[in-house]
């Protein structure tokens, strides 16, 4: 009688341990979809004719910039390599400024974005690093100086870290990184600009 409880008791303890081991597993595979807001800031430099333009004692400008949008994308987990691809499109905003005199009008814009992941999965939680391609419309507020609307494609890098939470629901951060190549505005071929955008994303998202 005690060798058979001794058994059983020994079975349910295998049953719990393999319970909270299944439990604590997470299969990142599948699509997710999410929300996210990012804040940064974007530097750069305005050409007239390819001449650098200065301001006072300044050849580049610095503007906050904000975001928020949605993704969607699907992901494929091999062992602990997890492999994805992702598109977004979120709306932006560049806040105005002024440097020694000079007004900096803010922007707006839109952008949409692919991107290809690759990253090594610790049960729920997720490194990656991404880089892909951006696609932007941006206008100045109010367009003052009739020069349209500057479209233009750059490279965007990134180094995320998620989370799956027992509900199938997702959080996570990254940090990006944009590279605006030299672009001319619209109506306006004469007056070009560049820049680089640094900046945190928050994220919060569904598994399905």
């Amino acid at each position: 009688f005690c060798a058979a409880v001794l058994i059983a008791l020994c079975g349910q303890t295998s049953f719990a341990e393999e319970a909270v081991q299944n439990e604590k597993a997470h299969d990142w595979s599948g699509p997710y979809i999410g929300l996210q807001g990012t804040f940064g800031k974007v530097t750069g430099s305005d050409y007239s004719n390819n001449v650098v333009i200065s301001y006072g004692s300044d050849t580049s400008y610095s503007r906050d910039d904000s975001t928020v949008g949605v993704y969607l994308g699907y992901r494929k987990q091999i062992a602990k390599t997890v492999l994805g691809i992702e598109v977004s499109r979120y709306n932006g905003n560049q806040d105005r400024e002024t440097i020694n005199g000079t007004v900096f009008y803010g922007n707006t814009y839109t952008t949409n974005q692919v991107a290809l992941s690759v990253g090594r999965a610790f049960d729920t939680l997720l490194i990656s690093a991404s880089a892909g391609k951006n696609y932007s419309d941006l206008t100045m507020d109010g367009d003052p100086f009739g020069l349209g609307t500057l479209g233009y494609t750059s490279t965007a890098v990134s180094v995320n870290l998620d989370k799956a939470l027992q509900n199938k629901m997702l959080i996570g951060a990254s940090y990006n990184l944009i590279n605006i190549p030299r672009t001319a505005w619209g109506s306006n071929s004469s007056t070009s600009t560049e820049g680089i955008n640094r900046s945190v994303s928050i994220r919060v998202g569904y598994q399905f």
